[in-house]
């Protein structure tokens, strides 16, 4: 029996937690794959300071949002564009939902998109700048919306975490995961 793994890291990981020496799996990385249709050919039209966020809330929002005023001082015409939403939101996770929609609501340069079709989001990406992922609190084992955004051509902005450093294009804009884990220290409101 063998495995197929989206990334080396989750290869690593499952080795662990099976407790097997890596060179005891059976095993192909294969990594997800985009349609040639997501490739951008130009980048006219591109809006250098339009970000898109294009994650789960959960994965890393409330810090973008809670950072985003400061971002916007810096560069007055940043606009930040989240693209996902919410499936469905367990009892547990209503207050957090709550939270980031108010935050959404009440920062200046934001908008909403909540889902839009795979096509759609393939024709709106080549139009932005940067692709924004502040997120170490999940582990990715792959992240397509990344590879999306790098065939699209956007700057990547990222945490160096989990397989985002095997599978995202190298970026002098991404960040250290110890450098998010001391942001939440001195921000232990931020979830």
């Amino acid at each position: 029996t063998g495995h197929i793994f989206v990334s080396e890291w989750q290869r690593q990981v499952l080795s662990r937690v099976a407790y097997l020496e890596p060179e005891e799996l059976r095993h192909v990385v294969a990594p997800d794959g985009i349609p040639e249709s997501a490739l951008f050919s130009s980048d006219r039209g591109r809006e250098v300071f339009s970000c898109a966020y294009l994650s789960s809330p959960i994965r890393g929002l409330e810090p973008l949002l809670t950072a985003w005023p400061k971002i916007r001082q810096m560069h007055p015409q940043a606009m930040l564009h989240c693209f996902y939403g919410w499936h469905t939101t367990p009892p547990a996770m209503r207050v957090h939902q709550s939270r980031i929609m108010n935050l959404v609501s009440s920062t200046n340069g934001v908008a909403w998109h909540d889902r839009v079709p795979q096509a759609e989001l393939d024709r709106l990406l080549p139009t932005f700048g940067v692709w924004l992922y502040p997120s170490v609190l999940f582990a990715e084992a792959y992240c397509i919306s990344g590879v999306r955004a790098a065939a699209a051509g956007l700057a990547p902005v990222y945490v160096k975490a989990a397989a985002l450093p095997e599978t995202q294009y190298p970026s002098p804009w991404a960040v250290e995961e110890h450098e998010q884990a001391e942001f939440y220290k001195r921000h232990p409101q931020i979830k």
